[in-house]
């Protein structure tokens, strides 16, 4: 009885949630908000049959809520000190204690007390608050590009089939979906001088710290870069040789005050230590290959692990081509590759057609004039290369890169939709074209002579 009135009361919720959203929107827009939660409600209801991480968790999280209903003041401070990586009372009923697995073991456990115990309950509102956030996310993308057609970007960012089928479970990118969504609210609040930057960035740095450290590099880079290039541009007379170096200088060191946090919370991603992290990966994938593992998706797993700098960024190109378009067609081996391989197909279409409209010339330039895009650009590149040189397997692929994929989906919604309209213009027919009315010449007076 308990599951069904708490699964109806979160569905009740985010129903109302919804429906405030949407009506902030255009009426034309309204009513894709709903379809983003069916999308994100059937995905849960997958997810829950057949997500295998996402079930550790909640049994894992089933187990630690007998202790917050047992003695919640003492419980609940442990449990806190598991969510932040701390050592804990509970480091052994955990899995993976110290790390982001074991805080996903006390997020589900805070979760399912929220919820009273009840699965359903708790699939249904991690996937909701996911939702939320890339909601948030788009806000944020249409608030910064608002001559954009807002369906283009809402698509990209709340509909794309990766973002809402990887989030809406107990998973480490739907937490870390809920950070950026809270990280990029903020950016747009900060810009609108509004108050709410100062409580949302604190609270979505630390989800996205804590639950998905590598994701937090290439999103202050991009965020550093927007505000650099914006604020350069719009730098203008006297000021300019005083205030561009200012801007860079501010930039590269919220960037470094960033790669600091980063680096305690996850000592791995230290600049110092990325090469030797991306190395341990691919020689567990290559481990894993050579026990009969890697499942029928697994890719180059019986190639050699590049142990030294040069050698990965020479493997870095490649590595951003697997993430950026694999799996294709003829890469499927199951029907989740198959799903995966179809959206892929689509993304390599629209960025061919982006490119046969604007040549690569045209894609760079417009990328230069814009900062949005240059942010976009920038994360995604820099954080689908680091997944492409870390992951064998495309499965994990398809789930590592969703935090980059909002920003991945808004460059092509922005350039294609550019594409369209050079297309529109080209196709009309001459005679269709309105032409502006020729003025008449006035006859020159001539000066009268003296």
């Amino acid at each position: 009885m308990i599951d069904v009135l708490m699964t109806v009361g979160v569905l009740v919720f985010l129903v109302v949630v919804t429906g405030l959203r949407a009506s902030r929107h255009p009426a034309s827009l309204r009513r894709w908000f709903w379809v983003a939660l069916a999308e994100y409600m059937l995905c849960a209801l997958w997810q829950f049959y057949n997500g295998a991480d996402a079930n550790g968790y909640r049994q894992a999280g089933m187990e630690l809520l007998t202790f917050l209903d047992a003695s919640f003041g003492w419980a609940g401070g442990e449990m806190l000190s598991l969510l932040l990586q701390r050592p804990s009372a509970f480091d052994s009923a955990a899995i993976g204690p110290g790390t982001n697995t074991g805080s996903m073991c006390a997020a589900a456990a805070w979760v399912l007390f929220f919820v009273r115990g009840s699965a359903y309950a708790a699939q249904a509102l991690v996937a909701g608050l996911a939702m939320l956030g890339s909601f948030a996310i788009y806000e944020a993308f249409q608030d910064a590009r608002p001559d954009v057609s807002p369906f283009r970007l809402f698509a990209a960012t709340v509909l794309f089939p990766s973002i809402a089928f990887w989030t809406s479970a107990l998973h480490k990118e739907a937490f870390c979906l809920m950070g950026m969504g809270l990280v990029l609210a903020a950016w747009r609040a900060a810009y609108n001088r509004r108050f709410r930057a100062v409580v949302y960035a604190p609270l979505g740095l630390v989800l996205v710290v804590v639950f998905r450290p590598p994701a937090l590099p290439p999103l202050l880079l991009g965020l550093v870069v927007y505000f650099m290039v914006e604020r350069i541009r719009k730098t203008r007379g006297g000021d300019a040789p005083l205030a561009r170096p200012l801007y860079f200088v501010l930039g590269l060191g919220a960037l470094a005050l960033g790669m600091v946090v980063v680096s305690r919370v996850s000592p791995d991603l230290a600049l110092d230590r990325i090469g030797d992290t991306v190395a341990v990966q691919q020689k567990a994938w290559s481990m894993l290959a050579a026990n009969g593992g890697g499942g029928g998706s697994g890719f180059g797993l019986d190639e050699p692990v590049v142990q030294s700098t040069a050698a990965q960024i020479a493997s870095a190109p490649l590595a951003l081509v697997n993430a950026l378009f694999r799996p294709q067609l003829f890469d499927v081996t199951n029907v989740l590759v198959l799903v995966s391989a179809l959206e892929m197909t689509v993304i390599t279409w629209l960025l061919y057609r982006a490119i046969r409209q604007h040549g690569l010339k045209g894609i760079v330039a417009n990328i230069q004039q814009s900062p949005f895009l240059l942010m976009c650009t920038v994360i995604t590149v820099v954080g689908c290369t680091f997944v492409g040189l870390t992951t064998r397997n495309f499965g994990t692929l398809a789930r590592y890169r969703v935090p980059f994929l909002p920003f991945y989906g808004a460059l092509l919604a922005t350039l294609t939709e550019r594409a369209a309209g050079v297309v529109a213009k080209r196709s009309t027919p001459p005679a269709q074209q309105r032409r502006a009315p020729r003025r008449r010449r006035t006859p020159a007076v001539a000066a009268p002579t003296t």
